[in-house]
């Protein structure tokens, strides 16, 4: 959802992203431009942009209000996973499964930095509510905590037994819950970088995560 709740953005594996009227139920725009899935889409904090990412390699920064592609993002060579926007709508971060975390300007539409250290694909990417960390998942069973400002990696986080698909802060930056191939959910400290609980009532692997 856009930040006023007014327009909803989804991603398809047809290649195209559409914007449609929360109020109306209707379909605004269609945007093409990605010539694989799209696998992720995000809403800039103040609602003017929108970034996606596809299969094709590329991240993609749209206008919402004039429904046109601004800008595409190259440096990836794998699959785009997740896209996310720092709290302050300055920076971007997007995951791959070329294994690397990106961050990339949103003013000047580049690469800042490419953060090493996963050793398989990273699925997800979440930024603290403070947008002083970022947060990753991986197929190789591991979080990782990173400093956005010196991009460095802070903390490594394990426990999962296979793959993790999703990873997310809790609004106050306290918690980080994720969720993985072995059917579990998992709740961290981010101080403490540690487990505090397993919750393991589901049947089959789990693919997504959010807090209240």
């Amino acid at each position: 959802f856009s930040p006023n709740g007014e327009i909803l953005a989804t991603c398809s594996s047809d290649t195209t992203v559409k914007l449609w009227s929360v109020s109306e139920h209707t379909e605004l725009a269609t945007l093409t431009s990605h010539t694989r899935e799209v696998n992720s889409v995000a809403f800039s904090p103040d609602g003017l942009s929108l970034a996606t990412c596809s299969s094709d390699t590329t991240v993609k920064l749209w206008s919402v209000s004039e429904q046109i592609e601004l800008a595409t993002l190259t440096g990836h060579t794998g699959w785009v996973t997740s896209v996310s926007f720092s709290p302050d709508g300055q920076l971007l971060a997007t995951s791959s499964d070329d294994r690397t975390v990106r961050l990339w300007s949103i003013a000047q539409q580049t690469e800042l930095a490419v953060l090493i250290g996963h050793k398989d694909r990273v699925s997800s990417v979440s930024f603290s509510p403070d947008g002083r960390l970022l947060a990753t998942s991986s197929d190789d069973r591991t979080v990782r905590l990173w400093s956005v400002a010196q991009q460095t990696e802070l903390g490594k986080l394990t426990g999962h037994k296979s793959a993790i698909n999703a990873v997310s802060f809790s609004p106050d930056g306290t918690f980080l819950a994720t969720g993985g191939d072995d059917k579990t959910v998992r709740l961290w400290s981010v101080s403490q970088q540690s487990e505090l609980t397993v919750l393991t009532r589901h049947e089959d692997r789990v693919l997504s995560v959010s807090f209240s």
